[in-house]
């Protein structure tokens, strides 16, 4: 028992496949507990001060000889309007925690130092209690872009999810013909180039078929309720779970919820395009490593990192998914570079507002980017196809197919 217990740890951990992984994953933790140096040659402004503008001239001084998280600039997207005890935040987009913990600690500041009004003095006196500070958060963002924004995150999530699903697919494929042997007689008649080809086209069409199945499915569903009973005691029943709003009362409230504008339809014809890009790449990179791997064990080696990796993709693209952090920085630069952009860039179209020559630019690198993966995965798949663990075996066939 010993011996087999050595014999399997060694063959799980003692392999390229893990080695690459734990390398892969020291680098991540190395540089996730170093990101406030990265994200310094990023985004050099990011430990500047919060720039606010307001016609308040006492808060204005304020701010000015506290002059630490908060700066007031004539120019800023956040405006500071006051009004007795009452305070109004607007901004472009929804600050973040750390934005509004900064403001409102100031304004509490702000606000315990300024002298009571005599009025004020006979309430405190007559109550016996301190007036309260009321701050209120505005922002400009369109409710219906907000609306559309989270029926397009459920999208973009199943979408990403089934990809990969599919995408793991056609890299087992391979691993399956290639330790059955059946690889060996399918090359006899077919060329290496038309085989890898074939398997790029097949994963991509799965995709497309089980996308557009999936969407017809929910929508036969949801036409079979809508002319049931419209729904009305499943909105109940999803009330009642805490799952949706109160305002919510029927399948018709979903539809009127919902602005399915020529915008959003553009937006979500992108995001599928740019969703498709990435997911080709990732599928072409998957077959061509998977090509090397001569065992469904060693294919699992390979294929539970990549799975990790993606998730962990996901999860960093939610955490950064606010307009401030799209806009610039670390969030912005994600959505131009491969893989990372058929996440990050679908979050920029729902949520901010892009100029056009951006969106070609991603799409323009996404694209050379795929290009460039065929063309290195063809190679690479041409050699790991002939690789074995034990031995280089050579197919006469094989070579004159090429």
């Amino acid at each position: 028992m010993k011996e087999l217990i050595v014999f399997s740890i060694k063959r799980r951990f003692f392999n390229k496949a893990t080695l690459f992984f734990n390398v892969l994953f020291l680098a991540i933790a190395i540089l996730l507990f170093n990101i406030d140096k990265v994200m310094v040659l990023i985004q050099p402004d990011i430990n500047a001060a919060i720039a606010v503008k307001t016609e308040n001239r006492n808060l204005q001084n304020y701010i000015s000889k506290e002059n630490k998280k908060v700066v007031v600039a004539a120019q800023s997207n956040i405006e500071i309007k006051t009004s007795g005890n009452s305070y109004e935040v607007h901004s472009q987009y929804a600050l973040n925690a750390y934005q509004t913990n900064a403001l409102v600690e100031i304004l509490n500041g702000f606000f315990n130092s300024q002298p009571l009004s005599e009025e004020d003095q006979e309430y405190f006196n007559y109550y016996e209690t301190f007036l309260t500070l009321n701050i209120d958060f505005i922002n400009k963002t369109d409710e219906e872009k907000t609306k559309n924004s989270i029926f397009a995150f459920m999208v973009v999530t199943t979408i990403y999810f089934m990809m990969i699903s599919f995408s793991a697919m056609a890299a087992n494929e391979v691993v399956y013909e290639k330790s059955t042997k059946l690889l060996e007689t399918i090359l006899t008649t077919l060329p290496v180039s038309a085989h890898f080809y074939g398997k790029m086209l097949i994963g991509w069409l799965n995709i497309i078929i089980q996308s557009l199945l999936s969407g017809s499915l929910v929508l036969l569903v949801f036409s079979w309720r809508y002319h049931a009973d419209k729904g009305i005691k499943l909105c109940e029943c999803l009330q009642k779970l805490d799952l949706i709003d109160n305002s919510i009362n029927s399948l018709k409230d979903v539809c009127k919820w919902l602005s399915l504008d020529s915008r959003f339809i553009g937006d979500m014809f992108l995001i599928m395009i740019i969703l498709m890009l990435g997911i080709v790449s990732v599928q072409v990179i998957m077959v061509s490593v998977s090509s090397f791997v001569s065992s469904v064990e060693e294919a699992g080696n390979i294929q539970s990192p990549m799975y990790i990796l993606f998730m962990g993709l996901y999860y960093f693209s939610l955490s950064m998914n606010q307009p401030a952090q799209l806009e610039k920085g670390l969030g912005k630069l994600c959505s131009f570079l491969p893989v990372t952009s058929m996440l990050f860039m679908p979050y920029r179209l729902m949520l901010t507002k892009m100029r056009f020559i951006e969106i070609i630019a991603a799409l323009g690198i996404n694209g050379i980017f795929l290009v460039a993966c065929v063309v290195i995965g063809r190679f690479l798949y041409g050699k790991g196809i002939l690789y074995q663990k034990s031995a280089k075996i050579t197919f006469k066939k094989i070579v004159s197919n090429e």
